[in-house]
């Protein structure tokens, strides 16, 4: 599950960075429309805000009428769910986001979020986050630059509304799940990197659909050429199905080309 959990995490980074369409026309997205059946039982984050605290924020740091659309239709689409933060801890995507972008041409005034976000990353101590004012905040003005982010690099319309929609799961998804909706997703744009990692993910995902790897007992902790066990059988037919012994061999000898 983790190898899945992986690819599923590069296929995002990737389609998120590939900003091979170059269209310039600035097209407004569809009108928001809340998700009601988001609700505190299924959904992806445990904290949430409100549409009040929403419209202050765009109001208070004056957003321009494309990215306050954007922020409407972002936290619609959640229920006015957290993206970034949960109940125990930053979101797998924020570290995923905060990754990708480039923050070195950050005035002094954006460079206060990343150091808001690097003290938050680095406290191993950090188990619960309530939403409080200042995490709120923190929550918004990321939300802001990642909608930045999209505008700046993804003109196309439907790729970026695609990726504001989709990039932080709304509710909450099995590792498979997830897995399936990036493979069966043709909105995503794709390059030779991206097609790639998606290969790479349907084959981990029809194994683990086929009832995943088979359970390897740990009798030993070191195998030497020559030896035999029924442990080397099992560990070649697996490295066999990832592509990663050629050989068609798989008797319990430790071999030499094992």
């Amino acid at each position: 599950m983790n190898k899945i959990n992986g690819l599923i995490f590069l296929c995002i980074s990737i389609s998120l960075s590939n900003c091979g369409d170059k269209s310039n026309t600035r097209i407004e997205s569809d009108k928001p429309v809340r998700n009601l059946a988001i609700n505190k039982s299924n959904s992806y984050s445990t904290l949430f805000t409100d549409s009040a605290t929403v419209e202050s924020f765009i109001k208070e740091q004056k957003l321009n009428d494309s990215i306050s659309h954007d922020m409407r239709v972002f936290y619609n689409a959640r229920n006015f769910q957290f993206a970034w933060f949960s109940g125990d801890g930053l979101t797998e995507q924020t570290f995923t986001f905060r990754s990708l972008y480039d923050y070195s041409k950050d005035s002094a005034k954006k460079r206060v979020l990343d150091y808001k976000l690097d003290n938050l990353m680095l406290n191993d101590s950090l188990k619960s986050i309530r939403a409080t004012r200042n995490i709120t905040k923190t929550e918004l003005l990321y939300t802001w630059r990642f909608i930045q982010y999209l505008w700046n690099n993804y003109p196309n319309k439907k790729l970026r509304n695609n990726l504001l929609v989709k990039f932080v799961p709304a509710q909450k998804q099995g590792i498979i799940e997830r897995a399936e909706a990036i493979l069966e997703d043709d909105d995503r744009g794709s390059n030779a990197a991206y097609n790639s990692l998606e290969k790479e993910l349907e084959k981990y995902v029809a194994i683990a659909r086929n009832g995943g790897w088979p359970l390897i007992p740990l009798t030993k902790k070191k195998y030497k050429t020559g030896r035999t066990d029924t442990v080397i059988s099992i560990i070649k037919k697996r490295l066999q199905i990832t592509g990663q012994f050629a050989d068609k061999d798989t008797s319990p000898v430790f071999t030499p080309e094992f």
